[in-house]
């Protein structure tokens, strides 16, 4: 290998390696950087979740005072019930924008929460003002009781969106997870705490003790009050948690918990002595509600210490980011440098040393060599090989005339055989009047299996199949007569076809034929077969790369998206139900992480065998993510039938899966499954609604399969 050559190659493989090196430190750092963007805008997203429960929350304080207000109304309340509203709406509304932008579909999926919110708050507003319209002694308690409890069905969904944020968050960043649980448990523990305030609205409105029902609802508020203040506190409370949260807790235990439930206390004493309470469910809201801010102050303080903990995390990222990117490049360019210094002071002067001296070898000296102003040893060899040349001139210039070496070539009939003799295209003549081949290249050999005498002596039907031939007799026939009306084609015939070959299977090849006449009339046709074996399968490969995964081999999203537009219009056409099911690995992620890549991508391949194992020939199971699946039945009874298809794919997960070395890996997988044409009559929405009943299948517990809901 020459000295420039392995020069050349010596330098890309190391800048290769350098960069690769460099790339995937600097890779790893923007990883780094951007999951912490990701998890500080998740931070900052659960933050705007908990707020708009909160706000939801304390809506019901005024709309219960406004119920048991006198009529004409106090302004002051209802200036404060407008206020709240006005509030809860911002809230509601900002959280819609922010989740329905979102590029992560698991954060999308809680924008349908948040409408049902919305719409659920706009029925408990108008069932308040129902009851407020009215005069007080004539707000009968069941219409009190059913608007608090329109009002209370705004949280839940509400609340789900804030379960789904704060499990996202926590994905991101599990360091925080006691914070950002126990934030969640202060938004729970908020609207419990107000659930507790609105048992007393009835009583106080219409100035009567508290019905049975009522104390049973207040008892079991405190048993959930006191389980979430127990869950809040574990965590909060350990010696390394943050002094501000301890703080926190500290004073939501002396306001709420000291102060606010000894106030619920007495005015359920008075209840039960029968005593006057003194105060309508409005006076009673300005008693309870502030001290039940303490647990918002909580609820802020935890999501600022998560919300400063994501920052200091996003900012080291960035910093080790730029760092990288500034020491990489830094590399780079001194490492260019030094190789730019070497090939000038070493390489280069002795490539041009030994290209003069092989010149010289030869006979023909090349020209002058450089002049090296350099005492090194580098600069004294390039002046002593420029003597060497001079001297080498001069020899031959004394030399005689040289003998030609050369012979004139051969006749150009025998260059033209040796190119037909050498080529891998098999050029033939053929005669159109007898339909036999005249000539044939022996290159034939390799691409038919006969020798070129073989297919000389061949029958003219077996050059080619029947519906070659007759495809061919149509084009010659058309070829003919366009050169009978004036018209002299230089290459009319350009076609793929398959031949057939001497053991009996067919090669894809190229023909391409020009229309010759050595007589007026005597056609022949002069053809190049070219064998397109190696192209066709790499255009079968390309094909097969573009609808397949390449791991599993298994349909990838873009194939199921073209089969199930399919399904959807043979199901609208004939009138049957199909199913899609969502599969989501559980466990799958740690196994990956703690076990190896290579081992994840062994528990997919296992996965994906047994997955077609449980399904139908006419059944398509496609990959869709890095542990995601689709299921799609194209033609089924009832929906319990694609429940069964699940049960059977959930019971086939739950077996272990033995690898090679004996060691048994256990994962689950969470099934969603929705209807056409009962759920959704479009794939878009199909697709949609699937995501969403498997995540519900994953709140409730995972290892389920979770039928789609309109209320999900």
């Amino acid at each position: 290998m020459k000295l420039a050559r392995l020069f050349a190659i010596s330098l890309f493989f190391l800048m290769v390696l350098i960069a690769l090196l460099l790339s995937h430190i600097m890779i790893g750092d923007w990883h780094r950087y951007a999951t912490a963007r990701e998890g500080l805008d998740a931070m900052q997203l659960v933050t705007k979740a908990m707020v708009a429960a909160e706000k939801v929350s304390f809506e019901r304080g005024p709309s219960n005072g406004l119920m048991g207000d006198d009529i004409p109304h106090n302004p002051e309340r209802s200036r404060r019930l407008f206020s709240a509203r006005r509030a809860s709406d911002q809230a509601l509304a900002d959280l819609l924008a922010t989740v329905s932008h979102s590029a992560n579909p698991r954060v999308r999926a809680t924008a349908g929460l948040i409408q049902q919110a919305q719409r659920q708050l706009a029925i408990g507003r108008n069932a308040v003002e129902k009851v407020a319209t009215l005069p007080r002694d004539q707000r009968q308690p069941g219409a009190i009781h059913a608007a608090i409890q329109q009002m209370f069905d705004v949280v839940p969904p509400v609340l789900t969106s804030v379960n789904t944020l704060t499990h996202n968050a926590v994905d991101i960043y599990p360091e925080f997870a006691d914070v950002l649980n126990s934030a969640q448990f202060s938004v729970y523990l908020r609207e419990y705490a107000g659930r507790l305030g609105s048992q007393f609205t009835v009583a106080l409105t219409r100035n009567v003790a508290l019905s049975k029902m009522e104390l049973t609802n207040i008892n079991q508020l405190r048993g959930r009050i006191e389980q979430i203040r127990q869950l809040i506190e574990l965590p909060t409370t350990k010696p390394d948690m943050d002094k501000r949260v301890r703080d926190a807790v500290q004073n939501m235990e002396q306001h709420y918990f000291g102060k606010g439930l000894a106030f619920v206390n007495s005015v359920e004493d008075n209840s039960e002595a029968h005593r006057p309470y003194g105060m309508d469910a409005a006076i009673f809201a300005q008693h309870y509600v502030p001290e039940m801010a303490s647990i918002v102050r909580l609820r802020n303080t935890l999501l600022a210490v998560a919300v400063e903990g994501a920052r200091h995390t996003h900012t080291l990222a960035k910093r080790d980011l730029i760092i990288s990117c500034i020491v990489g490049t830094g590399v780079l360019l001194t490492l260019i440098l030094l190789l730019i210094l070497l090939r000038q002071r070493i390489v280069q002067p002795v490539l041009y040393a030994t290209q003069a001296l092989i010149d010289i070898a030869n006979g023909k000296p090349g020209d002058k060599v450089p002049y090296s102003p350099r005492r090194d040893e580098v600069g004294k060899m390039l002046n002593a090989v420029e003597v060497v040349r001079v001297n080498s001139i001069e020899k031959l210039r004394l030399e005689a005339e040289r003998n030609r070496l050369t012979e004139a070539l051969h006749q150009s009939h025998e260059l033209y055989r040796l190119v037909a003799e050498n080529t891998n295209d098999v050029i033939w003549l053929m005669d159109l009047t007898t339909q036999r081949l005249k000539f044939v290249s022996p290159s034939v050999k390799h691409l038919r299996g006969w020798t070129a005498e073989e297919m000389l002596n061949l029958p003219a039907e077996q050059y080619y199949t029947p519906d070659v031939r007759s495809k061919l007799d149509a084009i010659l026939h058309d070829a003919i007569d366009r050169y009978n009306h004036g018209e002299l084609p230089a290459r009319f015939l350009t076609m793929e076809v398959e031949v057939p070959h001497k053991d009996g299977h067919l090669v894809p090849v190229e023909i391409t034929g020009t229309l010759m006449f050595d007589e007026p009339d005597h056609p022949q046709l002069l053809g190049v077969t070219r064998n397109i074996s190696e192209r066709k399968a790499a255009e079968q490969e390309i094909k097969h790369m573009a609808f397949y995964d390449k791991l599993t081999s298994l349909p990838n999203r873009r194939l199921l998206e073209d089969r199930l537009n399919r399904a959807i219009a043979s199901a609208k056409r004939n009138r049957h139900l199909l199913a899609l099911m969502f599969i989501d690995l559980d466990k799958f992620k740690p196994i990956n992480d703690e076990m190896g890549h290579d081992t994840g991508d062994w528990l997919l391949q296992r996965v994906a065998e047994r997955m077609q194992q449980c399904l139908r020939n006419n059944d398509t199971v496609a990959r869709v993510g890095g542990d995601e699946f689709v299921v799609l039945l194209p033609d089924i009874n009832d929906i319990e039938s694609a429940a069964n298809v699940g049960n059977k794919i959930l019971e086939a997960m739950n077996t272990p899966f033995v690898t090679e070395l004996g060691k048994s890996l256990h994962i689950s997988s969470s099934i969603g499954i929705v209807l056409y044409p009962e759920h959704a009559d479009n794939a878009r929405d199909l697709l949609r609604q699937g995501d969403v009943a498997m995540y519900r299948a994953k709140q409730n517990g995972r290892n389920a399969v979770c039928i789609f809901s309109p209320d999900d």
